[in-house]
């Protein structure tokens, strides 16, 4: 006997038609979804990043106000390279650029390769004064010229040291450059005060500063002199009356020291750092997220405990969210998943001898 319902459908193995086509149409989808993700697939290795300033620094990735810093990065298949310095300057990009800070601070430098790897690190820029030379006579008389000059009228400094390589530039003033030249003119533009730095053989131990006063056009150019203040006559020495040892002095009273003792105050003893390879933060951090360590178990190795800066899948956040984040499972249609931290990147604090860390750059997965 006949299925009464087959003349309302069509079947091909047992399978209605629609269901087969429908199978096929998303299984299409499916591929073609595929080898657009392949296609465009980027892998990112690591990334090599190199630092160069001008000046001799003891410490890495520290460098003078208004010096020109040359940095650089490669990647494996890298097509375009772009930088933000972290100062609100515009991105630049390629593989090889040069920037001045013209401000002392700590700057955050991002590194973007091919539009998808990240890198950041940490760049210090300090304003060198000239408590740092040893030698404060030989330093005020370093650089020779003019304490006060007018506006728009050249003037000429010089110094008698000699060097194989002589660097000027006023603080703050990227128009005017660098002077390399043991003798230089200096135009002034505006009035107020100005610094001239002199810098030789690139040794930040050889440099000097002079301050220049910068008078209107037209006036005669005078370094202000020092208001002096009359004091008033001090009161006269008090002195004491001549002790009367004619009497016999009474017996001390006996102390009593039944009293309750006092403990001593001790001075707690300096926070301890330690340092662990980024491999071993990894695996700590991921010993969070099965809720065996906790913030607090991290203090020995961030500078500012739970407050340190953190930078979670491209996004700014601090140590402790960063542990919420991570004990927090995620809810899909499966189920909820746990994170993973795939990543780990590490930069201590030069400041403090990198003994401990200023800011951690972490990659999440589920």
């Amino acid at each position: 006997m006949k299925n009464p319902y087959s003349i309302y459908s069509r079947q091909w193995l047992g399978l209605d038609y629609k269901v087969v086509i429908s199978f096929l149409v998303t299984l299409f989808i499916a591929l073609v979804l595929f080898g657009f993700k392949l296609a465009t697939h980027v892998t990112c290795s690591p990334i090599t990043i190199n630092t160069t300033g001008e000046i001799k620094t003891a410490q890495n990735n520290t460098f003078n106000i208004n010096e020109k810093v040359q940095f650089q990065a490669s990647m494996s298949h890298s097509q375009k390279i772009e930088w933000d310095f972290g100062d609100g300057s515009k991105k630049v990009t390629g593989d090889k650029v040069q920037h001045r800070y013209l401000l002392a601070g700590r700057y955050f430098v991002n590194v973007v390769v091919n539009n998808k790897c990240k890198e950041t690190f940490m760049v210090m820029v300090k304003d060198l004064k000239s408590a740092e030379i040893s030698n404060k006579a030989v330093a005020e008389s370093a650089i020779i010229g003019p304490d006060a000059v007018s506006a728009g009228l050249a003037s000429s400094f010089t110094t008698a040291e000699q060097a194989s390589s002589y660097e000027w530039y006023i603080e703050g003033d990227v128009a005017f450059g660098k002077k390399t030249t043991n003798t230089i003119n200096y135009t002034a533009s505006n009035t107020g005060t100005v610094t001239l730095v002199l810098l030789l053989d690139k040794d930040s131990s050889k440099i000097w500063k002079k301050t220049i006063v910068v008078s209107p056009p037209g006036t005669t150019a005078t370094v202000p002199e020092k208001t002096i203040t009359k004091l008033e006559p001090l009161p006269p020495i008090y002195t004491p009356p001549p002790k009367d040892y004619s009497t016999k002095p009474e017996d001390p009273k006996p102390v009593d020291n039944t009293g309750p003792v006092k403990p001593l105050v001790t001075t707690p003893p300096a926070k301890k750092f330690a340092r662990v390879p980024d491999q071993e933060m990894q695996r700590l951090l991921n010993e969070v997220v099965d809720k065996k360590l906790g913030a607090g178990d991290f203090d020995n190795y961030l500078c500012k405990g739970g407050d340190t800066q953190i930078k979670v899948d491209g996004e700014w956040s601090t140590f402790k969210d960063l542990v919420a984040k991570l004990q927090k499972k995620k809810k899909g249609l499966l189920g909820s998943k746990k994170a993973k931290v795939k990543l780990v990147r590490q930069t201590p604090n030069p400041e403090m001898d990198n003994k401990c860390l200023i800011f951690m750059e972490v990659t999440v997965d589920y």
